[in-house]
Parts: structure tokens; C-alpha cells; sequence
């Protein structure tokens, strides 16, 4: 978004929903947060499952609509904090990963 304000131009971003610097640069873990208010209609992985940044992991319905949700990191399922039916709220965390590092 931009504002000219007497011929002074401001750019903004929004980044409420963004993730921590760290967890887009794979040095601590990684949390999936829920974007949205929804219902979780399927989780796609389990604890302990590896998966690669990217990957669909849980899928929220919002809005009558089905968004995949995806890794934000590659590593190991360490929790899963939700399950196929639960109503989740924006914000909440929904998997927790070990980000894998290399040996």
C-alpha cells in the first residue's frame, strides 16, 4: 500500500500474519499458524513424519473454502496441536516442526 502525502510518497506491508524472521530462515523450528478463523477437515500428517518446506500438512475450511496449509520449514513433525473437526482461530498453532538440519 502507498500514501502521497504532499508529494512525499510512504510505502507500507502488512506482516500481522507474517512469520517470525527465524522461522522463514529455518534456524529455530517452525509453528503453522492458523491464518484464519476455520475447521480443520483433514491432517495430512503425523508426528515424527519428515516433510520439505511447502508441503500440505492440514487442511482448514474458511469461508466455504478449503485452504492447504503447508510447511513453512523443512524438518520433523514434532506436534500436532489440532484434529480433523476442531475450529481453530486465527493465530493458533496448528503443527509445530524441528527445523532438520544437516549432517
Amino acid at each position: 500500500m502507498q500514501l502521497d502525502l504532499n508529494g512525499t510518497i510512504y510505502t507500507f506491508e502488512d506482516r500481522s500474519l507474517a512469520p517470525p524472521a527465524s522461522v522463514q530462515g529455518a534456524v529455530a523450528g517452525g509453528s503453522l499458524r492458523a491464518p484464519m478463523n476455520g475447521a480443520v477437515t483433514q491432517v495430512l500428517v503425523c508426528v515424527g513424519d519428515p516433510v520439505k518446506r511447502g508441503q500440505p500438512l492440514l487442511v482448514l475450511e474458511a469461508m466455504k473454502m478449503e485452504h492447504s496449509m503447508l510447511a513453512p520449514i523443512d524438518g520433523l513433525v514434532e506436534s500436532i496441536t489440532v484434529a480433523k473437526g476442531a475450529q481453530v482461530a486465527t493465530r493458533d498453532i496448528l503443527i509445530v516442526i524441528t527445523a532438520e538440519f544437516a549432517a
